[in-house]
C-alpha cells in the first residue's frame, strides 16, 4: 500500500508568513497552480481512497488536482494548532509576546496560547497512519495535508525527531510512504 501525501498549495497566510494553524484560509493563485502541477504529478496513479485534511486549503488543492473525485475529510490530518496566534504574524507575535513566543515557536509548543504542542500532532497523524495499515493489497491512497502532517509522517517513519522548519517541505510537493505490511518506508519527497 502507498500514501501519496501532498501538501497544500501555497496559502494566503503562506505569503504573509503568518501563523495559519487551524483557520480556513484560501489558496492564493499560485497555490491553486501548484495544486494543478501536484495533479500533472499524479495523473497516471488510480487512487483506491482519498483523503484531504478538512482544513480549506487542504481541500482546495485537492479539488484543484483531482478534479471531481469524491474524499473523505479527516482533521485529524490538520496542521499544528497555533491557537490564539492565528492570523498573527511571526515577527507580530515576537514583538507582542517576546521570548516566551520565540520559545513556543522553537518547540513547537502552543499550548499557552489556546493550541497544541508537537506530540499532539504526532498522536493525531499516528493515528491516522494506524488506521491506514488497516488496509490490505496494492491500494493507493491519496492524503491532501499540511506541512507539519506530512513532517510528523517522516518523523513516525523514521523513527527520529526533529524540527519541521529543517525540511523542505514545498507547497504542492508529493511524497510517498509504503507500508510493508509490518513497517512504514519512506519511497520519495517533496516531488515537485
Amino acid at each position: 500500500m502507498q500514501l501519496y501525501v501532498i501538501r497544500h498549495g501555497q496559502s494566503e497566510a503562506n505569503i504573509h508568513s503568518e501563523y495559519c494553524g487551524w483557520a480556513q484560509v484560501s489558496l492564493t493563485e499560485k497555490g491553486f497552480q501548484d495544486a494543478r502541477h501536484a495533479g500533472e504529478l499524479l495523473k497516471d496513479v488510480v487512487f483506491d481512497k482519498v483523503y484531504a485534511s478538512d482544513l480549506k486549503r487542504a481541500m482546495q488543492t485537492c479539488e484543484a488536482a483531482l478534479p471531481g473525485v469524491s474524499y473523505t475529510t479527516d482533521p485529524r490530518l490538520r496542521e499544528l494548532y497555533t491557537g490564539s496566534l492565528e492570523g498573527l504574524s511571526i515577527s507580530k507575535a515576537h514583538e507582542l509576546y517576546g521570548k516566551t513566543h520565540d520559545l513556543a515557536l522553537k518547540n513547537s509548543d502552543f499550548r499557552l496560547y489556546g493550541g497544541e504542542n508537537r506530540q499532539m500532532e504526532l498522536d493525531r497523524t499516528r493515528d491516522f497512519m494506524k488506521e491506514m495499515e488497516k488496509y490490505s493489497g496494492q491500494e493507493k491512497i491519496a492524503v491532501f495535508c499540511h506541512a507539519g502532517t506530512l513532517c510528523c509522517m517522516l518523523e513516525l517513519t523514521l523513527g527520529v525527531s526533529f524540527h519541521y522548519s529543517h525540511l523542505a517541505t514545498d507547497n504542492g510537493s508529493v511524497s510517498i510512504f509504503d507500508w510493508t505490511g509490518s513497517l512504514w518506508r519512506l519511497n520519495k519527497w517533496n516531488m515537485t
